[in-house]
């Protein structure tokens, strides 16, 4: 390179490159609602750091493009699995357009500090941070507003049995199922029928109002109608003693909308 030598540091590079793949696959699970658990998360981010580093050796770009196109399918189908076609596209799509929105940011991050991949300054990391902070707290604010106090109908199906709830959007439930990482809807005993409520699968889980263990089941699938719009998505049901929340049957996790 015109007579300088760069030097990589190998550890740092596929430290920072995993730390950038495992919340890039994070985001694109929260985008696509392919929820999954953070041991599949981290061995794709394993799989996309080293792959990182030894893209430093391929020095054309065509090879380099197609090996990333590659590199990024074999990461989702690590961290979401395959189901289809369909799925595995909008997985590596929604990966790809993370990576490349957090990769530009970091691209600017080191261009406005001129210094070398690895070794930016705490102050600019923090100033960073910090102007990322207000856009950050408005969109929360947007989605508090959106989200408030609001109720959505969903319909679960397992086996034979159908279930029509009506469900309160909590964005305090972040509870999700160990094995599957899915997140975990809270259903009153009452509204389901006796052959859901017999099952022996437990889940611990902590809240604001106490901690204990839990009946679950994974439904076959489950509708939410959230006005005039229809969307199946995944998650685990966990079996409540409450008798309503609020005058609804359950608690929807926001983060499923």
């Amino acid at each position: 390179m015109d007579g300088e030598t760069v030097v990589i540091y190998a550890d740092e590079y596929v430290f920072i490159n995993f730390c950038l793949d495992f919340a890039c696959l994070y985001v694109s699970s929260r985008l696509t609602h392919h929820f999954t658990g953070v041991i599949r998360l981290s061995v794709a981010a394993l799989v996309g750091a080293l792959y990182a580093l030894v893209s430093v050796y391929i020095i054309y770009t065509w090879l380099c493009f197609l090996s990333a196109l590659i590199c990024a399918a074999v990461i989702c189908l690590i961290a979401f699995g395959y189901k289809s076609k369909k799925q595995l596209a909008s997985d590596c799509f929604a990966y790809g357009a993370t990576t490349a929105a957090s990769g530009g940011l970091v691209s600017a991050i080191y261009s406005l500090s001129g210094v070398q991949y690895g070794s930016i300054s705490p102050f600019l990391l923090i100033t960073t941070a910090l102007l990322l902070m207000p856009p950050a707290l408005i969109y929360l604010l947007i989605c508090k507003r959106r989200h408030d106090t609001k109720t959505i109908r969903a319909v679960i199906i397992k086996d034979k049995a159908k279930v029509d709830a009506c469900l309160l959007v909590d964005s305090g439930n972040i509870a999700t199922e160990p094995k599957s990482g899915l997140p975990l809807i809270l259903i009153c005993r009452s509204c389901l029928p006796p052959q859901l409520t017999a099952v022996r699968d437990e889940v611990y889980i902590t809240s604001a109002i106490g901690s204990g263990s839990l009946a679950f089941f994974i439904p076959d699938r489950i509708t939410v109608y959230d006005g005039s719009r229809k969307r199946t998505v995944k998650a685990a049901i966990a079996i409540s003693d409450a008798e309503s929340y609020g005058g609804a049957n359950g608690l929807l996790p926001q983060s499923i909308l």
